[in-house]
């Protein structure tokens, strides 16, 4: 059984030949509450509890149409010490919860050697080259001439100079 705290997000597999060996026999009211139990399972990562008036609740039904269901679907469930369980919903929830433990984890690594880049990259001064950063170079060092720049001249040609930086609205026009 999962911790409160650990979520498997908002999807649920069905596996269809699974579904329908499981339903075939039931009428579509039995099917409906198997179907409003399986999701409520899904979504609190706890058994059942074994109270009809709860179940009832849970499938949308009167405790009376609820009765008349749980024979039927109660053969999907293994019902002791006041829980029903689904041994197949259990497995599925435990594969779940660890793939996004994994994804989780992997997001996490590539974030931070991400960061680790963008810092690498500041201490280091290295700028981008992209029309704006070639303009922002420009302005933040206007001392320097198109041969001691690294940026070829062919890169700096197409972009008139500050023009990107007032688009944006950092610099205003000069008189």
């Amino acid at each position: 059984m999962r911790k409160n705290n650990q979520s498997v997000g908002i999807w649920m597999p069905v596996y269809i030949g699974d579904f329908l060996k499981t339903t075939n026999h039931m009428a579509a009211a039995e099917t409906g509450a198997y179907i409003r139990l399986c999701l409520h399972y899904w979504t609190t990562g706890k058994p059942l509890p074994d109270d009809d008036t709860r179940l009832a609740r849970i499938t949308g039904q009167t405790v009376e149409e609820w009765l008349s269901c749980r024979p039927m679907v109660a053969e999907c469930y293994q019902i002791e010490g006041g829980s029903w369980r689904n041994e197949n919903l259990e497995n599925d929830l435990q594969s779940a919860i660890e793939s996004r433990r994994k994804a989780s984890a992997k997001a996490r690594k590539a974030g931070l050697a991400s960061g680790k880049a963008r810092q690498k990259a500041i201490k280091s001064k290295v700028v981008p080259l992209t029309p704006s950063s070639i303009c922002v170079e420009h302005e933040l060092n206007p001392s320097s001439s198109p041969s001691s720049s690294p940026i070829p001249p062919s890169l700096k040609a197409p972009f008139p100079e500050n023009k990107v930086l007032k688009d944006i609205g950092i610099m205003g026009d000069k008189e």
